[in-house]
């Protein structure tokens, strides 16, 4: 039952501790610390199991990093799709700098569902992530993010009380603008659940959600994303894709079977290389393009 109370556990205990119910359990102050709260949950889930295995990052580039949850503004020089700018602060939730004096210097913007959306080196190309002029997709399918599907399910005949089934894909930045109703004029982003940056690192938990709408399915999905500064304009980025749905559930419905880990996108006027390694040798090289 573990992680289908997740969700639950992290939500109710926000709201209890927000409303000063819980003594100070974790801190000695009078009211539960929801931040306190966040990073000692953060840390089980992402931690507490038998493979995990340590940040590869050597030394400490807690000096050379910061972050902020308050919205600095639109960066002008991102030259966002003029369109879609308007919605950049429903989206943010927070962003992450690494400072230094040999031009590696990055800022950082994750939405609310604690993926990257931005990825800014304002010393080197700029902008990393593309424009955002996919229509109805305002940071919501270019960007960098986890995407799971149920191949049993994803658009197959006959599984669907014996009609075709709609598109089956839980995208980790939230929902394409396809309900009218709801969402064609207000983008609907996966919902944050718990958030802590500490020293050289940043950390999420999101509800992740269905990205074709309409559906008739649920997302069954949490989300974690953990981002730590390793220095010398190096990011670690570690996932995990949680399924919280009820025990005893039918597999076939509820199963991911397919994943994009991370799914993202380029900005290619900006990046106009890929380097890939050769599918025999495994060797990385190149020839100057120029």
């Amino acid at each position: 039952q573990y992680p289908q109370v997740v969700t639950y556990i992290i939500m109710m205990l926000h709201k209890l501790a927000l409303c000063g119910i819980i003594a100070g359990r974790i801190t000695t102050s009078s009211a539960w610390n929801v931040d306190d709260l966040d990073a000692a949950i953060l840390q089980d889930i992402l931690e507490a199991y038998t493979d995990h295995q340590p940040s590869s990052c050597t030394g400490d580039a807690a000096s050379s990093t910061s972050y902020t949850y308050d919205f600095p503004g639109t960066n002008p020089d991102s030259n966002w799709h003029e369109e879609f700018v308007q919605y950049e602060e429903d989206l943010f939730l927070a962003a992450m700098t690494h400072t230094d004096d040999n031009n590696r210097s990055w800022t950082i913007r994750l939405g609310q569902g604690g993926n990257m959306y931005s990825h800014f080196c304002p010393d080197l190309h700029g902008e990393s992530m593309p424009p955002q002029a996919h229509i109805s997709a305002p940071w919501i399918d270019e960007v960098h993010q986890s995407v799971s599907a149920n191949e049993n399910l994803n658009m197959q005949e006959g599984e669907c009380n014996g009609d075709t089934c709609p598109a089956y894909y839980i995208h980790g930045a939230g929902t394409y603008q396809g309900d009218v109703d709801y969402t064609s004029t207000t983008p609907f982003y996966s919902q944050s659940l718990a958030k802590h940056c500490d020293g050289a690192t940043c950390t999420f938990a999101a509800w992740a959600q269905q990205a074709h709408l309409t559906t008739i399915f649920t997302s069954p999905i949490i989300t974690l994303n953990r981002f730590t500064n390793c220095g010398d304009g190096i990011i670690e980025h570690t996932e995990m894709i949680y399924n919280f749905a009820p025990a005893g559930s039918v597999p076939n419905l509820i199963d991911q079977t397919y994943f994009n880990v991370p799914w993202s996108g380029v900005r290619a006027s900006n990046l106009p290389f890929a380097l890939e390694p050769d599918p025999t040798t495994d060797e990385l090289s190149y020839e100057d393009p120029d």
